[in-house]
């Protein structure tokens, strides 16, 4: 997890493009193309720039199954 924790920062530092799997109650799985805007360890969550929609998101740790760099 401490590993996991170190490369968000980095993301969020470098503006990394992402692709982030998550995992919503109502809407499914999606896949989201995005970087990360914020990253907050004290509350477990991410805000995230949707490069496709344009807009900035915020996901728990919970609803995420997969974040890795866009290759």
């Amino acid at each position: 997890m401490e590993k996991l924790m170190m490369e968000i920062q980095q993301w969020e530092k470098e503006k990394c493009l992402l692709h982030i799997k998550v995992v919503l109650k109502k809407k499914g799985r999606h896949i989201l193309v995005g970087r990360i805007v914020n990253f907050n360890q004290n509350d477990m969550s991410l805000l995230v720039y949707l490069d496709d929609a344009k807009i900035v998101e915020h996901y728990n740790f919970s609803e995420i199954d997969d974040i890795v760099p866009a290759r």
